[in-house]
């Protein structure tokens, strides 16, 4: 049985619609096909810290449903190329 591709909204930051996009440099697009390593955005964390946002950044899987479990990594903190999502199919 053929899934269908996992969809991932990614929300920087709490109350960033007030930055107008400054600091921000998406790399794609939505429906966009990605695949690990893929550079999704840019994002001037400094910029974000100065003007007093949060940095929080929720990954919300849209589709979950279509999998058996998704399950995000306990961590406060992730690094570049971490997992920070398991899903099982």
């Amino acid at each position: 049985m053929k899934r269908s591709p996992v969809e991932i909204l990614i929300h920087v930051g709490l109350d960033m619609v007030k930055m107008k996009g400054e600091g921000f440099s998406l790399k794609v697009q939505e429906g966009d096909s990605v695949k690990v390593g893929d550079i999704l955005m840019e994002v001037d964390l400094a910029k974000i810290k100065e003007r007093g946002f949060e940095l929080i950044t929720p990954l919300i899987i849209t589709n979950s449903d279509n999998y058996v479990s998704v399950s995000g990594v306990a961590a406060q903190n992730i690094s570049a190329g971490s997992p920070v999502i398991t899903i099982k199919v």
